[in-house]
Formats: C-alpha cells, sequence, structure tokens
C-alpha cells in the first residue's frame, strides 16, 4: 500500500503502535477472558473482529 508523502508519517506511526500494543494487549485480554469467563470466550471475541478485517480488506481491493 502506498501512502501520499504528506501521510506516510501518519502511516507508520499508526503501524508502530499497533505493532507495540498488540502483543502486550492480546495476551493480557486472553488470560483474562479464560480467568473470569472460559477459553471458548477468546475464540468468540476473534470472530467478529476477523469478519470485520476481511469486509475491510475486500473493500480495500
Amino acid at each position: 500500500m502506498q501512502f501520499p508523502a504528506e501521510k506516510r508519517s501518519t502511516a507508520q506511526v499508526m503501524f508502530s503502535v499497533v505493532s507495540v500494543v498488540a502483543p502486550a494487549l492480546g495476551p493480557t485480554l486472553g488470560g483474562w477472558l479464560t480467568d473470569n469467563y472460559n477459553w471458548r470466550w477468546v475464540f468468540l471475541v476473534n470472530v467478529p473482529s476477523v469478519c470485520w478485517r476481511s469486509f475491510s480488506i475486500r473493500g480495500l481491493s
């Protein structure tokens, strides 16, 4: 994906933030769900996220 010159820094910052925050929040949220509810909830939380991403990626193409 290519961005215009004036948007490249914003795109890089967003990518960097997600790359740093996701590995920290993912296991934390998964552990919390497993401890407080059930391990199946980890999968139920991810289903809407996967569906949303697949539809948004199709819209970009």
